[in-house]
């Protein structure tokens, strides 16, 4: 497969493996529902960049706060 989501090919990373394996990965450990692991990692990262933003949950966010997101998951540091 081709065309990974980048945000996806970031969760692989963390965890240490490259997004095929992180697919195998997710159907191990999420049965029933694979792409359970990405899902709860990419909210928790949605959760901690709004928090160092001071936003809420439902504040709306931009292309410039998607961009802003992007750059700061890349880095792969957390608060």
């Amino acid at each position: 497969m081709t065309g990974w989501n980048p945000r996806y090919l970031l969760y692989a990373r963390s965890l240490g493996l490259g997004p095929e394996a992180a697919r195998r990965h997710g159907r191990v450990h999420y049965p029933g529902g694979c792409a359970c692991g990405f899902i709860l990692w990419i909210d928790r990262m949605w959760s901690e960049w709004r928090k160092m933003r001071g936003l809420g949950r439902h504040d709306v966010i931009d292309d410039e706060d998607h961009a802003d997101f992007d750059a700061w998951l890349a880095t792969g540091r957390r608060a």
